[in-house]
């Protein structure tokens, strides 16, 4: 193996996995979505406070928000979550708030704060730049394959004959 394979070779071996990742990310995001399309419950809920957690050496700060809504069987359930900065500094005590939760996981309840579309976008961006990156492993892959096999032969790389050479036959008479 040549020298100047080897640095294409991990360049393509680092497409592939930088893009497996990114597909991993992606799909990941666009699966959540699906589960909560399919199996959503959305429900009107109430700020019952927020806090902010600065941060440490093993963490970042921290914005979260609590709230409080009642299941579909009419239960209450209270719950904290990470948000963004900006509903964060829209919310105050008692402000109404919308959710959504997998039914019959109301752990998995998020604050609604608009239609989804920001997220959309970032996971169909996610799943289209991994697979760029996993389709121009292989491209790349076959194009170093490629160049090895048009590499010009080299004056002492050319074989000699075998013995003597067939007659040419034509199909002309003499």
């Amino acid at each position: 193996m040549s020298s100047s394979r080897i640095p294409l070779i991990v360049i393509c071996a680092a497409f592939l996995i930088v893009g497996a990742i990114f597909l991993y990310i992606g799909g990941s995001a666009v699966l959540e979505q699906q589960r909560y399309r399919q199996q959503g419950v959305r429900s009107d809920a109430v700020a019952t406070g927020k806090a902010l957690r600065r941060a440490t050496a093993s963490t970042g700060t921290a914005y979260e928000i609590s709230y409080q809504f009642n299941l579909s069987e009419g239960r209450p359930f209270q719950q904290t979550e990470s948000v963004s900065v900006p509903l964060w500094e829209r919310v105050e005590r008692g402000s109404p708030l919308t959710v959504e939760y997998v039914a019959g996981a109301p752990e998995s309840a998020r604050v609604m704060a608009g239609d989804g579309a920001d997220e959309n976008n970032s996971a169909i961006a996610a799943l289209a730049v991994g697979a760029v990156l996993v389709l121009l492993a292989p491209m790349g892959w076959f194009a170093l394959r490629k160049r090895d096999r048009l590499k010009p032969v080299a004056d002492g790389d050319v074989p000699s004959p075998q013995g003597t050479a067939a007659p040419e036959v034509t199909f002309w008479p003499i």
